[in-house]
């Protein structure tokens, strides 16, 4: 009776794991591709500064949860992804605008990738 006891608290806990990461990937993951969106909007009005502040902020957002993404996820995804994050503020000027574009398209491309191969072993 004790290790069925001790079963169920190991199923338990496990079930309360992968629900915990389910929800800091799904809402990460929502939250950089809303900024990026964003980004994407004020660089296509041509309004660099905000797609700057936008692109700086989801910046510092990931790299404030990326410990705990590391957690669910490949440290060489995470890195890729950071990478990618990294270099979008020194495109957000007017001579980079499609660079700036490209960037947010590739690093959206590579967020969505990332959040198929992590759902998709649920």
């Amino acid at each position: 009776m004790k290790r069925v006891g001790i079963a169920w608290a190991l199923l338990l806990f496990a079930i309360a794991v992968a629900g915990l990461g389910s929800w800091t990937v799904h809402d990460s993951f929502h939250r950089l591709d809303t900024q990026l969106i964003n980004a994407e909007v004020f660089c296509s009005q041509q309004d660099y500064n905000k797609a700057l502040q936008i692109s700086q902020q989801a910046n510092t957002d990931f790299s404030h949860r990326e410990h705990l993404l590391a957690l669910f996820l490949r440290r060489d995804d995470l890195r890729q992804l950071q990478s990618g994050l990294a270099a979008l503020p020194s495109y957000a000027s007017p001579e980079y605008e499609n660079d700036f574009l490209f960037e947010i398209n590739q690093t959206r491309a590579q967020l969505a990738n990332i959040r198929h191969l992590f759902f998709s072993l649920l």
